[in-house]
């Protein structure tokens, strides 16, 4: 079974990272996961440093010697505990199947990387 490391790279979106995090706490997977947010934030966001400490799949990082998204990335997949990396944004909102949808692709012995589509709540997509 494939384990997954889940890194969240962020900048001053406390709302939108909290409903997040609830989506993907909620995971039906038992392989096994953990949530990596990299904050990169003037200061450190103490509401999801709370739900951090509730949850202990969740693991926040707060992040003050480089800004930018490719660099937050690279962080946390330094941080990962898990072989699978899935790179989310601050601003998603799942079901909780989503490790277990990515796991069914990666089953396949000729995937390498598996991405998501994207459906923005108040657009139609064509």
């Amino acid at each position: 079974m494939f384990s997954f490391s889940i890194i969240i790279p962020t900048l001053n979106r406390t709302e939108y990272l909290l409903n997040t995090l609830q989506d993907l706490v909620g995971q039906n997977y038992s392989p096994g996961f953990e949530i990596l947010v990299i904050d990169q934030s003037e200061k450190p966001d103490k509401e999801v440093q709370v739900f951090a400490d509730k949850n202990t799949v969740v693991k926040y990082h707060f992040i003050t010697e480089f800004r930018g998204l490719p660099e937050a990335r690279n962080y946390g997949a330094q941080l990962a505990k898990y072989p699978y990396l899935l790179y989310v944004d601050d601003d998603i909102s799942c079901k909780d199947n989503l490790l277990q949808e990515h796991a069914n692709i990666l089953e396949k012995e000729t995937v390498g990387v598996c991405a998501g589509g994207i459906t923005e709540a108040y657009k139609t997509n064509k």
